[in-house]
Parts: structure tokens; sequence; C-alpha cells
């Protein structure tokens, strides 16, 4: 007899917020969009839903609370997109995600570019040119751009000295 895994801080978080919420495995299916058995897997701990998912669940517990639910009460990171910062640049983009709340796809839809050069800019493998930079503190930026512009220059710097 095969017995479900051991559910994990995310699994706790969705069954808790769905439970407080009301929504069931099929309003999952409905409101997202999604097959049911993705639904089952996540609701018997088979699977973890993807960061591009967990973004969007959050979306909808928003939207069917009206309530925002802050980034700091998750058990999780909304941006992590499987790409692991190996720079001060890299961690500067995925906290400035994280604060906006954007997916990697998002920022990528806004910058009109792929997330594959995202993940390339996160991990260091390689560097965007001036305007992709500009453009990257623009939509990152919140009321104080100037102020991020020289936050995101910093990190390249800090980058750029401990590699010499």
């Amino acid at each position: 007899m095969s017995t479900s895994p051991e559910p994990s801080e995310v699994h706790r978080w969705l069954f808790a917020e769905s439970e407080r919420l009301g929504i069931s495995q099929r309003e999952f299916v409905r409101q997202l969009g999604l097959s049911r058995q993705t639904v089952r897997h996540w609701f018997s701990c088979r699977s973890t839903p993807s960061r591009e998912n967990m973004y969007r669940i959050v979306r909808m517990f928003e939207l069917l609370s009206g309530e925002e639910i802050s980034a700091d009460t998750l058990p999780f990171s909304l941006v992590s997109c499987e790409t692991e910062p190996s720079s001060n640049f890299g961690r500067w983009i995925l906290k400035r995600m994280n604060k906006r709340r954007m997916s990697i796809l998002q920022l990528a839809i806004a910058m009109d570019c792929r997330t594959e050069t995202l993940r390339l800019w996160i991990s260091q493998e390689s560097s965007p040119n001036v305007g992709n930079f500009m453009k990257l503190v623009e939509v990152l930026g919140g009321s104080h751009p100037d102020r991020l512009l020289l936050e995101a220059y910093d990190a390249v710097l800090e980058d750029r000295d401990g590699s010499r």
C-alpha cells in the first residue's frame, strides 16, 4: 500500500489557504486553467506547483479573498526561477523581482526579451548591454529610479572587484 509523501511547507500553505477560502480542486482547475491531474498531484503531495503556477495561485487567492498577500509571509520565494544567482547583480535582480512581485516571465515580457536571457544574467553567464541594463532598472524601479540605478551599478562593481 503506497502512502502519500509528507507535505512540504508549500503544500501546507496551499492546503491552509484553500481551506480558509473554501476553494476546491475543481475551482483551481477552473480558475487557473490547469488539468485536473496537475491539481490532484499538488493536493496529494506528488508534485509541487511550478514558480509560475505559485505566482498564479497567490494572485488567485488575493483576488478571491480581496486581501494582498505579503511576499514576506509566504513559505517560499516567488522568483527563484530555478536559477541560482552567482553574482551580486543576479541577487539584485531577484531581490527587485521579489519586491515587485514579478515572475521571470513577467519581467521578460516587460523587458521584451527571453526568459533564458534573464536566467543568463542572473547566473552571470552573460551581462546585459547598457540599454538593457537601463531598461532593467526602469522596469524593476519604483519611486526612486536614481537610487535603484546606483544600487544596481554597485552590485555590478562588487562583482567586477570580486573577480579580479
